[in-house]
């Protein structure tokens, strides 16, 4: 009779040890999780800022977006907001380089002339695994999930306007040209 409560109580224990280990893994995959979540989150903040400069700059310069042909360009154009440099990098960015694509670079448009600015992506930051996060140009910033295969600029673009094609959106055509650009950019820099 003893040996038979000795072999339940070892299962008992065994049973227990197994569950804390589990629980243990569970902890720390969640904090992984957690860790990625905030990131991503400071990333949406740092966009919401960066699409406010760029609203404050159009009100303040004629209804003109900043016509920058680099992101290096367009640091100093709203550096008269007060903003910190580190605004223009990514919480995920591991070289600490300002890493945000702006794709209004190199043309004149007028804020006033957007038919539906809140469809019409102005940046894009897509260091979040498949999802990308995007500001658009009336201000408001958005997740947009992309798979991985599909992770261009471009695509990202074309996924987040994918439900408004019916309408006719100023301004994309350009913003498209200017992705692909990027893309071309991106992957002579990649080895």
């Amino acid at each position: 009779m003893k040996r038979k409560l000795v072999k339940y109580h070892m299962f008992i224990v065994e049973g227990a040890a197994a569950l804390a280990l589990l629980m243990l893994t569970s902890a720390l995959l969640s904090g992984r999780n957690a860790d990625a979540g905030a990131k991503r989150a400071a990333c949406v903040n740092n966009l919401k800022t960066l699409s406010y400069c760029l609203l404050l700059y159009c009100e303040d310069n004629d209804n003109n977006y900043p016509a920058g042909h680099a992101r290096s360009e367009l640091l100093p154009m709203l550096k008269i907001y007060e903003i910190n440099d580190r605004i223009f990098v990514c919480p995920e960015s591991a070289d600490g380089k300002p890493d945000y694509a702006y794709l209004l670079a190199g043309i004149d448009l007028k804020i006033s002339r957007l038919t539906h600015p809140e469809v019409l992506p102005v940046i894009i930051c897509r260091k979040h695994g498949k999802n990308a996060v995007i500001a658009f140009a009336d201000g408001h910033v958005e997740t947009c999930t992309v798979p991985q295969e599909n992770y261009s600029y471009e695509n990202i673009v074309l996924q987040a306007t994918a439900d408004h094609r019916h309408k006719k959106i100023s301004g994309l055509d350009t913003v498209l040209a200017n992705a692909r650009d990027l893309d071309r950019k991106t992957r002579k820099t990649t080895p």
